[in-house]
């Protein structure tokens, strides 16, 4: 299952441009005819699902066309993307709706130039949250609704997020209509509100709107999660994602 032409916007101080993204994702599914992860008596107390990607992939989809490609190979589900303004994501084959998800991320190889992360809550190719880093030190928020792309927390750096090879823990916390966000266990500020912008010239300062540490939203009350990378200005990069634990929050 394809979607195309969502827009995606990095601030002309930091990435020029609006860029069209062409959004991969296979086997999703509309959310009542998701099934729930089987429970499993090894996994630890509040764990709903668990993987390190080391067994036979069964639970997330796969595939590779030439240019962008997703699958579990050597113990990692792998996500590499050779084009540019494009994106790739392997969605998980069960759904949720409150969670707290923790994932590592390492970078493989292309540019550091990207986006990466967690697309949750996905109803279909039009209706998700989405969740990024990127391996120069950003983070953002957005989620699409009917077709129609919304920031909300544009890019912003933090010093928590680990650049370059190295891997970053990301944690989502989905409860109810409230939603954090943080990477390598430091909580990220989000800038919320209509128009709202961080200011370069003053780091944490939110013009147009208000600095949140929980983000209230109520479009979507459960759904898909999948993993994923974008490019932008240049082709190929790949990233790892490993030992997911998803848990009750």
């Amino acid at each position: 299952m394809t979607t195309s032409n969502s827009s995606h916007l990095r601030l002309a101080w930091l990435k020029p441009g609006i860029l069209l993204i062409a959004i991969a994702l296979a086997g999703c599914r509309a959310l009542g005819s998701l099934p729930r992860p089987p429970s499993n008596p090894l996994l630890p107390a509040g764990v709903i699902y668990q993987d390190d990607f080391e067994q036979e992939n069964t639970n997330w989809d796969e595939s590779d066309d030439g240019i962008v490609a997703y699958g579990v190979e050597e113990g990692r589900l792998v996500v590499t993307v050779n084009d540019f303004n494009a994106s790739a994501w392997s969605s998980l084959s069960f759904g949720f709706n409150d969670f707290v998800l923790e994932i590592e991320a390492l970078k493989l190889g292309g540019p550091d130039d990207n986006g990466f992360g967690v697309l949750f809550r996905y109803q279909d190719p039009a209706n998700y949250y989405r969740f990024d880093i990127s391996s120069d030190g950003f983070y953002s928020l957005s989620k699409t609704v009917e077709g129609t792309y919304e920031v909300v927390s544009a890019w912003n750096p933090d010093p928590a997020i680990l650049t370059g090879e190295l891997t970053n823990r990301l944690r989502v916390v989905a409860q109810g209509n409230g939603f954090s966000f943080a990477v390598n266990d430091t909580p990220l500020s989000l800038c919320v509100g209509p128009g709202a912008i961080w200011d370069p010239a003053s780091p944490g300062t939110c013009l147009g709107g208000q600095v949140v540490e929980t983000w209230i939203d109520d479009t979507f009350p459960g759904g898909q999660i999948a993993l994923g990378v974008t490019a932008f200005q240049q082709a190929g990069p790949s990233i790892g994602f490993d030992n997911l634990v998803i848990s009750e929050p």
